[in-house]
């Protein structure tokens, strides 16, 4: 017997019930886990916790203890304890994500500014008429390198059908002034390119022998890298292996030079791109300027086809024609080898190797280029 039914008089123990106090001890369990966890479920689920949930119960259960003589459990017991798992929210379907459409980049290429019209257009003054010409005109080219791999430059001017060209320093660095009045001559046509002929091309060859012009000034730089006289190297008549020339010039105190016109006729490469030039461009007709001597020469012999200019020349510079050179055997020159190929050669050799006679010299250029140009 319990304490408290020994301290009571009026007990009076009733007989025990199937399933009655099973049934109240349940429910009344639930509704004091219901009753204190009510307000935290009720915030959590925005619900108001009900007043009673045995209000609808029958009187078989009046004699019962109230809900509130159990031990009521603590809100936090009961959260933790009754409240459920929650679901993870699901992932929107791939039908809810929306559709990304891309921005379109603007082209990096500026749009193309449009022509003015033609009334916009700004008017110029007529330009005097001008020649068609080639690209290369004022474009320096190669007819061919030296023996050390040097180019020989030549450049046009013109683009008539009579071919003239003005050469220099066949003879290198011993005769570097021809190589410098070829050059002006070029820069004077490029600047005053009305003055020459419509029916000419020009060109202008500088340096003949740039390996000679490396060399230096004195009489070595005369002949080429091989040691030959590129005048006496052409495939004329009487071209030698063995050449001459003037007795303490570039020959020396002997006036010979063995092997001076080289092994065979064109054994040269310089003297095998004059050849090409030559015959390529299908040139009409040669001012070659040497120095030292101050005399101008066609064929050797005269009477070649060169000789009406050769003498035209003289006239104007005023340094002698010379038609039969006496002064020692002439072999394999460049003049020779032209009027053999019906291409009129004058050779005009300057005072000496610091003389440009620059003046006279530019005279009897456009007095030859006005003569081709008439004929």
């Amino acid at each position: 017997m319990s304490a408290f039914s020994s301290r009571n008089p009026n007990f009076k123990r009733l007989p025990p019930r199937k399933d009655g106090r099973r049934r109240w001890l349940m429910l009344s369990g639930i509704a004091a886990l219901v009753a204190g966890a009510g307000g935290g479920l009720a915030r959590l689920m925005r619900v108001e916790p009900p007043v009673s949930l045995f209000s609808g119960l029958g009187s078989t259960e009046s004699s019962s203890p109230p809900a509130a003589a159990l031990p009521a459990a603590s809100p936090t017991d009961a959260v933790v304890a009754e409240l459920p798992t929650p679901l993870p929210t699901p992932l929107p379907r791939p039908t809810d994500v929306p559709t990304l459409v891309p921005t379109p980049v603007p082209s990096e290429e500026p749009a193309p500014t449009p022509a003015p019209a033609a009334t916009e257009a700004p008017v110029v003054a007529a330009a005097p008429a001008v020649r068609a010409t080639p690209a290369d005109e004022f474009d320096w080219f190669s007819l061919g390198e030296s023996v050390q791999g040097r180019n020989i430059r030549a450049i046009r001017i013109g683009d008539g059908p009579v071919h003239l060209a003005i050469m220099g320093a066949i003879h290198g660095g011993w005769e570097r002034n021809t190589m410098t009045l070829v050059q002006m001559a070029y820069e004077y046509f490029r600047d005053h390119d009305d003055e020459v002929p419509s029916r000419l091309s020009v060109y202008f060859v500088p340096a003949t022998n740039p390996d000679g012009i490396a060399y230096g000034t004195n009489s070595d730089a005369a002949w080429n890298a091989h040691g030959v006289d590129l005048n006496r190297n052409f495939a004329s008549y009487n071209w030698s292996r063995d050449t001459f020339g003037r007795v303490g010039g570039r020959y020396g105190p002997t006036g010979t030079k063995k092997d001076g016109g080289g092994s065979s006729p064109f054994s040269e490469p310089e003297t095998q791109a004059v050849k090409r030039f030559i015959e390529g461009k299908a040139i009409d007709a040669v001012l070659s300027y040497h120095s030292g001597i101050v005399s101008v020469t066609a064929k050797d012999g005269g009477g070649g086809v060169g000789e009406p200019l050769a003498k035209q020349v003289a006239a104007i510079t005023g340094y002698g024609y010379i038609a039969k050179w006496t002064e020692y055997k002439l072999t394999g020159q460049f003049m020779d080898w032209l009027d053999e190929h019906n291409v009129k050669g004058v050779e005009i050799e300057l005072p000496d190797q610091q003389t440009l006679d620059w003046a006279k010299n530019l005279k009897s250029m456009q007095a030859v280029m006005r003569t081709l140009a008439s004929g």
